[in-house]
């Protein structure tokens, strides 16, 4: 990190003056790639100057919508690094702590679309709500919502830990249905735990798409061989997937769903009998499903105090 705050000095250098600290931000955070070029002395000053300029005109443009919203954006969120076109800052505003999704205008406006479908009129408390959006410039946006400390994927998980992962993807799954859509890219690293809470939260609606259309990304290593349309069948062969791969099981030469029951057969345990559930051909009524998954957990883990409220996370409509 000390090596790109070197890009700071090096732009002082070109411009000859000093950067604000709203300016050097800038350059550390939504022009962090171009920071490690400077550092490393790989941009001409005839570049640094015109970077320079442009990040004027962010700074003047998003200090604008800072005032007229009250956020205030407070630095990149460590585990933000290397996430392809956006980046992830902490925003203040009173005494409350947000996150702040920053990218492309366009995917950023889809994103903020698609969650608040999913939550009108409906309530889910396993989706991550929106609770506001800026517009930055002319090219970028920001989309504010609650501060999740950490995703499952970077967690040290634990059996409890899995079942509850799956119990709530189950339930985002069922919010997105409700709404004939898919959510598209469930794995752990989309999935968040949030502090003092069990409920483990769906992020990221990037490749939200309706049922029945082609979704724009997929990732085999999830979807495994359920192709490139939007499907119930694609969200739950992705949920099982990331049950497998939190239970420690290698997915790299898992490449069907065949592949998955087989691997699974010779496993137990309540997070494995809800891998085979979502992966269960017959499956097309998720309330049918969780009144199983409700008998399940009632026999196998009673009293268990680290499960997830299951009647809390269920989604109800308003």
């Amino acid at each position: 990190m000390e090596a790109v705050k070197d890009a700071v000095g090096e732009m002082k250098r070109v411009v000859k003056k000093d950067l604000t600290d709203s300016e050097a931000s800038c350059l550390l955070s939504v022009f962090s790639s171009e920071a490690v070029l400077i550092s490393l002395g790989q941009y001409k000053d005839r570049d640094i100057q015109s970077l320079f300029l442009k990040i004027q005109r962010m700074v003047k443009t998003a200090t604008k919508a800072k005032l007229a919203s009250s956020y205030t954006f407070d630095g990149l969120v460590p585990m933000a690094f290397g996430r392809g076109n956006s980046v992830l800052q902490y925003v203040i505003r009173g005494s409350d702590l947000y996150c702040a999704k920053i990218g492309d205008a366009a995917t950023i406006e889809a994103e903020v679309q698609a969650s608040r479908l999913i939550h009108e009129n409906q309530l889910c408390p396993s989706v991550m709500p929106v609770i506001d959006s800026i517009r930055i410039d002319e090219n970028r946006a920001a989309m504010i919502t609650p501060f999740y400390p950490m995703p499952v994927s970077h967690a040290t998980v634990t059996e409890p830990t899995i079942v509850n992962v799956a119990l709530c993807g189950i339930a985002t799954i069922k919010a997105f249905s409700n709404k004939n859509m898919c959510h598209g890219d469930i794995k752990p690293s989309n999935m968040m735990f949030q502090a003092g809470s069990r409920t483990v939260i769906s992020i990221d609606f990037g490749s939200c798409k309706e049922y029945g259309n082609m979704l724009a990304e997929t990732s085999p290593l999830f979807g495994l061989d359920c192709g490139n349309q939007a499907s119930l069948r694609y969200d739950l062969t992705c949920l099982a997937a990331s049950i497998m791969l939190l239970s420690g099981i290698k997915l790299d030469k898992i490449a069907t769903r065949e592949d998955a029951l087989s691997e699974l057969a010779s496993r137990s345990g309540v997070h494995i009998t809800l891998a085979n559930l979502c992966l269960d051909e017959s499956v097309s009524n998720l309330d049918d499903m969780w009144e199983q998954i409700q008998t399940l957990v009632r026999v196998a883990l009673p009293n268990a105090d680290f499960v997830v409220d299951l009647n809390e996370i269920w989604p109800k409509r308003m």
